[in-house]
């Protein structure tokens, strides 16, 4: 066929559905409302989207690549060297002994990482990382890297405001200051995530927070914000999410005349989707996950340990890290700037979020704000009800996880060590929180098999 003979027509949404109306009448029966579905995020999704489906039109995000982070505990400088020679590119460090970090940075090129930290003393560790820094004759401020240190989030999680809590930030910022390239707050999203929120509330609460920020910090950098996401198993409502983020960003920013920067944002696997049983199954979400956040447009990228909830050993940090080596190298994720753009269902998806994501956030704002709703357990609460709602579409298999509640081995057993590993988790772990209830999906099948495999 000549190409002058083919027609390439841009059919309108009403010239399809009459398409499909007078199709599935042929062959199925059906009308076209029995296309349009309703999910679990309170999304209203039809068959078909064209490039008017959505009113944001471009890219999201200019940047392709990404830092690979492994984080650690108790981490000796044996640890932290093998995993940059694997590598990795940024590392996170979980509350070290302040004493020990000069031994940890020993033959450690910082300026060329991205070194993070989370402590309870995050002056006094950044002191000491400021003199490694001097004595290791590198300038402070070309190393990048983060403190994570989002003091409304431990509000949240505590389920009580600390005292002169702004006096607190202003000095932990001015600590940092010589750390230009640093970032000195990251609002822990992942938590939202993590505790069942969903997606519409993950993004508003963050934003919720960002604001609370700006406005009792009128003269807080942009520049000195990060954005931690977690990442669930949905994978095109992640990539879409992870690009709303982006546009809500540079809104905030112009609302409150900031510089328009960019944003740096740090995904990392969710935690309330992982299994303790059927382990490697964790292996396939993580990968899911990530190329949902590289697609979206991270600038860091944490995967966990498929085993994190038993004890995650050399193999599975190896590969949790290789995950990311196989997407980057070998099938060039990196090289791809925004591929969600002109995609219309994600644009869709994208534009959706934006919308309900602003009306959340005014909800929020005329109740006084961020911070005065978790004082009523205002955000609580919807969390709460969000969680107790995934967890009865879990046990309805309306969500499903694969090992677990679809396809599971019944017969898979586990040490009497490992056993009792698994029941601390659920019983600890996975409740840090007075506030909120830290709970995996699967935990009360977990259980139901637990004490199975002890009448054994």
């Amino acid at each position: 066929m000549k190409n002058e003979e083919l027609n390439y027509k841009n059919f309108s949404i009403e010239e399809w559905k009459e398409n499909i109306i007078n199709e599935i009448k042929k062959s199925e029966n059906k009308s076209f409302d029995d296309l349009i579905w309703d999910t679990n995020e309170n999304f209203r999704l039809g068959p078909i989207y064209n490039q008017k489906s959505s009113k944001f039109k471009g890219k999201t995000h200019n940047h392709s690549d990404w830092k690979i982070e492994e984080k650690f505990e108790n981490i000796t400088n044996k640890e932290i060297l093998e995993s940059l020679e694997s590598g990795t590119n940024a590392i996170l460090l979980l509350f070290p002994k302040i004493s020990d970090l000069k031994n940890i940075f020993n033959d450690v090129y910082i300026n060329l990482i991205n070194t993070s930290f989370k402590s309870d003393n995050l002056n006094e560790l950044t002191n000491e990382f400021l003199t490694i820094l001097r004595k290791k004759q590198i300038n402070p401020k070309i190393v990048s890297g983060s403190l994570k240190y989002d003091p409304l989030m431990d509000c949240l999680i505590n389920d009580s405001i600390e005292n002169n809590i702004w006096k607190k930030i202003k000095n932990t910022l001015e600590y940092s200051s010589d750390l230009k390239l640093f970032k000195s707050i990251t609002i822990e999203g992942e938590n939202y995530l993590n505790f069942g929120a969903n997606i519409i509330q993950e993004v508003s609460f963050i934003f919720s927070e960002l604001i609370e920020y700006f406005t009792n910090i009128p003269k807080l950098d942009a520049n000195k914000i990060q954005i931690n996401i977690g990442i669930s198993t949905n994978y095109f409502f992640e990539i879409a999410k992870f690009r709303a983020i982006r546009i809500i960003w540079l809104n905030i920013l112009k609302i409150f005349k900031k510089k328009k920067v960019k944003l740096n944002l740090r995904a990392e696997t969710s935690l309330r989707t992982f299994t303790i049983f059927s382990q490697y199954s964790n292996i396939l979400r993580s990968t899911s996950q990530c190329m949902s956040a590289i697609i979206g447009g991270s600038d860091i990228i944490c995967i966990n340990s498929c085993n994190y909830y038993d004890q995650s050993d050399l193999f599975s940090k190896r590969i949790s890290k290789n995950i990311q080596f196989i997407l980057q190298e070998e099938a060039y994720f990196g090289k791809v700037i925004d591929p969600g753009s002109g995609s219309y269902y994600i644009e869709y998806l994208t534009d959706f979020i934006c919308k309900e994501v602003w009306k959340k956030i005014r909800i929020i704002e005329k109740k006084d704000g961020w911070l005065k709703s978790v004082q009523k357990r205002i955000i609580q609460k919807e969390i709460e009800k969000n969680s107790l709602k995934q967890n009865k579409l879990f046990e309805q298999n309306k969500i499903n996880l694969i090992g677990t509640n679809i396809y599971p081995d019944l017969n898979e057993n586990i040490s009497a060590i490992n056993k009792k590993k698994l029941e601390d988790s659920i019983n600890n772990i996975n409740n840090k929180s007075n506030s909120l209830n830290y709970k995996r999906l699967s935990e009360n099948i977990e259980k139901l098999r637990i004490t199975n495999l002890s009448k054994k």
